[in-house]
Parts: structure tokens; sequence; C-alpha cells
């Protein structure tokens, strides 16, 4: 999804949006303990059903008091049948869909999934790209492109056009998710159903401020640094060309260089084309104090969006705990739910009632109004589901930069070996 809001500005924008409607901003949280609830998996070792489980329960109301601390309940591992589940993808980029394409299909019900429709929300004027949705859209039933009113700006366009059913459970994903664990989406479901009150949910994010700070803090992510000269002295126009695709980080060599170097966060930095980044040797454990992500900030402003080599350092530590199957180092809440406390927090994953949209229509400021400034008049805590991993490529003032990696192509990688086999170029 493009960079986030940043600026006073736009909280005040918002703020008056919210006055308008008669809205109250200086509401507590309803939690006294945040982190007071537990996500199971839903799916254990076997095979997803469809059969009827859970009982849809939207709420439509504000909480008068501040609700119990929700209880433990446990999930269930198949999926309801008395609410359909709709994914909405604000499109824009192929390179990344044709990743994002291969996780949907595999969530799909027709292939055990627990994704009912999938809607194609057009967030692009490019007629190239246009022209790939039209044909990406027909090899799926389950697949609508939605037209989208040309004449209205932003991102509130594609809300009024793609939330029409209020007991429908939406779930609204950035086209450039590149990872989507196999339980994230029923894990994420389930913690809405089992905290209703909640006013969303969100996924546990690699790359989706601010939660990259939580990952750094709870030591989730590993020390990486550039590789700062293309491998055996070959030119930058041939790397892409004798570089053969590959997720494992276990095909890396360690990074050499100065035992004091650190790499400079800025913009624009990037040592050559198609880079990649390596395993720094961490004997005494404090390699990690000299790379970017010990720059990372509990915020979710272009601090650390605009960054980058924090991008970079996630997605290449992510992968090597992909291969080692030990992301549950990210599960940072160690209950797998952690609330908000009416913090904002980016939407690049979430799931939310339709009638929760519907109610708040026209969203002006979508990230600000559904993560910060409606939960905290209803009183209902965006909460982040820490089972469920998914990753997301870059905010765009990351773009230029790490598309001088070779992060995607990794991703890729992963995807046509364990998600899609063989159907990726």
């Amino acid at each position: 999804m493009p960079v986030l809001h940043s600026g006073a500005h736009i909280e005040l924008a918002s703020l008056e949006i919210l006055k308008a409607l008669n809205v109250g901003l200086h509401l507590p949280s309803p939690f006294a303990n945040p982190q007071v609830d537990r996500t199971l998996d839903p799916l254990g070792k076997g095979n997803i059903a469809n059969n009827n489980s859970f009982p849809a329960n939207p709420s439509a109301f504000a909480f008068s008091s501040p609700p119990a601390p929700p209880q433990p309940t446990k999930a269930s591992s198949t999926k309801p049948t008395d609410f359909r589940i709709v994914a909405v993808i604000f499109y824009g980029r192929p390179d990344r869909v044709e990743i994002l394409d291969c996780y949907l299909k595999r969530n799909l019900v027709t292939n055990g999934g627990w994704i009912d429709e999938v809607l194609w929300a057009p967030n692009t004027e490019n007629q190239g790209d246009l022209n790939w949705l039209d044909k990406l859209v027909p090899t799926s039933p389950l697949y609508r492109k939605i037209s989208i009113d040309a004449q209205k700006k932003g991102y509130s366009k594609i809300w009024d056009s793609t939330v029409t059913e209020p007991d429908t459970l939406y779930i609204k994903m950035d086209d450039d998710i590149i990872y989507i664990d196999n339980n994230a989406i029923p894990k994420l479901v389930s913690l809405k159903l089992e905290n209703d009150h909640s006013y969303l949910v969100s996924a546990n994010v690699i790359n989706g401020a601010p939660l990259p700070y939580h990952h750094y803090r709870t030591g989730a992510i590993r020390p990486y640094l550039p590789e700062l000269t293309p491998p055996f002295n070959i030119t930058n126009s041939d790397v892409t060309s004798l570089r053969k695709p590959t997720w494992r980080a276990s095909e890396l060599p360690y990074w050499e260089g100065p035992d004091g170097f650190q790499f400079p966060l800025e913009v624009g930095n990037a040592p050559y084309p198609n880079h990649r980044w390596l395993p720094v040797h961490n004997e005494n454990r404090t390699a990690i104090y000299r790379t970017p992500i010990h720059h990372a900030l509990c915020s979710p402003w272009a601090e650390n969006q605009g960054k980058w080599s924090l991008a970079a350092q996630q997605h290449f530590s992510f992968l090597e705990s992909l291969e080692q199957n030990a992301t549950d180092v990210y599960d940072f809440a160690r209950r797998g739910v952690w609330d908000m406390g009416f913090e904002r927090i980016s939407i690049n994953f979430i799931a939310i009632w339709g009638r929760d949209v519907l109610d708040h229509l026209p969203l002006i400021d979508d990230e600000g109004m559904l993560t910060k400034l409606i939960p905290k008049q209803l009183r209902r805590p965006v909460l982040v589901a820490t089972g469920a991993l998914a990753a997301h490529y870059a905010f765009a003032s990351q773009v230029r930069d790490l598309k001088q990696t070779d992060i995607l192509s990794r991703y890729r990688a992963y995807a046509n070996d364990l998600i899609c086999p063989g159907a990726l170029p």
C-alpha cells in the first residue's frame, strides 16, 4: 500500500471529520491489561474443512462501560458458514500481485480455504496494469473486478465501492502482500469472532508499521547487512542474469566488511542493482546493534516507513526464519493477541465487519479513522493476531531502493517452490 499519511494536518483533518459526526476522542482503552487473549492454531495438523462452527455475532454498538477482559476461546478448525468472508485487494502492481495470487487461490473455499470471494479494486490508471488484471480475474470463478468511481479521489472511493454487505467479514489486503502463512486467515477470523467487541483485527505483518519494532525488541530479527559489491567481480549489469533465484538464507555467504561498519539509513544508497543482504557473524550477540533495525521506532510514521534498509533487513531475516521453520519467534504477544491501545497501525492486512465500515463512510483518511479515531470513539480496540503472519513488501517511500535488492525474486521463488509449485515465471 502507498505510504501512510504523515503530518499533523492529516490527523487534524480526521479530527474535524469526527467532530462533524459528534465523535468524542478522549476515551480510555477498554483493557487494563491489553495482552489478555490467545489465538490458538485453528488448523492444527489437519486440513481445512467446510462446515458450520462459529455463529456470526457482529458488534454494531459502542460499549457504555469497559467490557470484561475476554476469556480464551478454543478456535475452530473449520470455516464458519453462516457468513461470507470476502477479500478486498487494492490493486495496482502486477509484479507483486502475481505472488499474492498464489496465496489467494490457496485460501479460496474451492481449495479448502476460508475465502468465499476476492474483490479486485483497481487503484491505478496504468492501462497495461489494468489489462493484466483483466487477464487475471478469469483465472478463478471466485475473482471479481469492481468498478471504481473515477471521479472520486483517494482510498475512500474503494471502500465505497467494495464494502456493501453489513454481515460479511471483509479481509482488506494491500496488493504487495507477498507472503501469507497457511494459518493466517483462519487465525485472523477466529480472533475476530472470539473478540467481536474489537473494531478490527490486523495480521502480524512483516514490514507493517509499527510491528517491526516489536519483532526486533523480542528477538525475532537477525543481523543482516547489504553486500556492498557484486560477488565474483561481475559487473552490475550481469548480476541478475548470473544469479539463480533462490529464497534460502542457508545459501548466502556471511557478510564481510569492517568490524565497526554501520549501514546508513538514508534513501538512495543501495550499493548495486539486484543486490542481496547477507547474515552477519554474531558470535558475541552484538551484531544486531550495528544493523538498521536497531534504529526502528515504535511508530507508524515516516521515520520507519521511509527507511528502505529497515524493510530489507526484515525480509531477509524473515526468509531465514521461514527456512528454519522458526517463524514462531514473531509471536511477540506470547498469548497470540496484542491490543494497539488506540494507536495507529498500518492497514496492510485487516479483518473487519462490513457494518463497521458502512456505518462510518466516507473514510477520508481510512487508516487514521479505522485504527485510531473511530475505535477510540466507540471504545472498541484494534487487535493484532500475532500468530497470523504475513509479509508486506514495501511502503511507497521504500520502493525505489528496495527494488535494487533481489527480495521480490526471493519471495517469488519461495511461492514457486512451496505455494503454487511451478506456476510462476
